[in-house]
């Protein structure tokens, strides 16, 4: 019988181990079986099913293993703990994924005797996320009717696990500051001399800088000039931020 000891999910790329608790019953009413540590071997199986797709053919690293006894008297039990990383590489999808451990023992002939169980574990999909900051670069005043204004927009990948691909970069008035459709969204203002070619990728924990200029023209006052930025991870979650 195989179980998840402790924590049964963690956040892709699920580069840490996880803990099972093996316990191998001998169910013989006359034969010792001995085990080894050789005795162990782990799997991963989507279906949760030892049917050789992707399972009997690729084993995981065990990383640790101890047992109570590795001599099982006949109707006696060993209790065994094992670490091993799911999906050991750190290369699947996020998802539930049956780990499949396979134990082998022998009787004192040195017939063999197999049986194994599987123990469900999750690994957690991370949405990407982003901040957007946006700055004046020359002056932030001139007279009516108005002109060019040069700004910069930092963008940070604020996720230490994946990368993003900034997907839209698009710039806006709105005479409130509030991204709301009153003059936003209806009407972008070209984005001159823009120096980031969309799309573009912004590796974890990294950032991005972009510099342009845009015209703004209208009766005195304030306006507000909004930068939308919009990005994805390689899951194709979306993350849409605004400064």
């Amino acid at each position: 019988t195989k179980t998840v000891k402790g924590a049964a999910t963690q956040a892709e790329p699920g580069t840490e181990a996880f803990t099972f608790e093996v316990t191998v019953e001998n169910t013989s009413a006359a034969d010792t079986i001995t085990l080894t540590e050789d005795s162990f071997q782990d799997f991963v199986d989507e279906d949760g099913v030892l049917d050789g797709d992707g399972t009997g053919s690729t084993g995981i690293t065990i990383e640790s293993l101890s047992c109570t006894t590795y001599s099982i008297a006949p109707g006696a039990t060993a209790t065994c703990e094992l670490t091993a990383k799911v999906p050991g590489a750190g290369s699947l999808q996020p998802g539930d994924y049956f780990d499949h451990v396979v134990v082998t023992g022998t009787d004192q002939t040195g017939r063999s005797v197999s049986d194994s169980d599987d123990a469900l574990v999750t690994i957690t999909d991370v949405v990407p996320a982003i901040t957007v900051t946006k700055a004046v670069t020359g002056t932030s005043s001139l007279q009516t009717p108005g002109g060019s204004f040069g700004y910069s927009v930092t963008i940070v990948n604020t996720s230490l696990i994946e990368d993003v691909t900034v997907t839209s970069l698009a710039d806006f008035v709105d005479t409130d500051g509030a991204l709301n459709g009153t003059g936003t969204q209806g009407s972008a203002i070209t984005m001159n001399g823009l120096d980031c070619s969309v799309p573009f990728t912004i590796a974890k924990g990294g950032s991005k800088v972009c510099t342009f200029s845009a015209t703004v023209n209208g009766p005195a006052g304030t306006y507000y000039d909004v930068v939308v930025v919009s990005a994805s991870d390689d899951d194709e979650n979306t993350v849409t931020e605004a400064d």
